[in-house]
C-alpha cells in the first residue's frame, strides 16, 4: 500500500544490558516502526528468555554457552538458539 511505513527489522545485541533495555523500550513504544527480529546477551539467560517471549523473537544468541540449557528451557520451541562469536555474527547479519 503506497504511503504505508514498514517497520524496520532490528537485531539488538546486548539486549539485557542498559542500552539494550532502552532499545527494547523504544521498540515497545513504536511497534509500527520497529520490529525486533533477533536478540543477544552475554550470559543473562533468564532475562533473555523473558525478552524472547515478550517480543516473539525467533533468533537468539547467548554468547556464554554455559547457560544455553537454561535459555532453551525458557523460550518457545522453534526458537533458533546460537552461542559464541559465530552466533553473534549470524544474528547481526539477519
Amino acid at each position: 500500500m503506497p504511503g504505508t511505513a514498514r517497520a524496520k527489522k532490528v537485531v539488538i545485541l546486548g539486549s539485557t544490558g542498559s542500552i539494550g533495555e532502552s532499545a527494547l523500550r523504544v521498540a515497545r513504544e513504536i511497534p509500527e516502526h520497529m520490529e525486533v527480529v533477533g536478540l543477544a546477551a552475554n550470559r543473562s539467560a533468564s532475562k533473555l528468555a523473558e525478552q524472547v517471549s515478550e517480543f516473539g523473537v525467533a533468533n537468539v544468541t547467548l554468547f556464554d554457552d554455559s547457560a544455553i540449557g537454561e535459555l532453551k528451557g525458557g523460550v518457545p520451541s522453534g526458537t533458533q538458539i546460537k552461542s559464541g562469536m559465530e552466533g553473534l555474527v549470524e544474528l547481526a547479519t539477519l
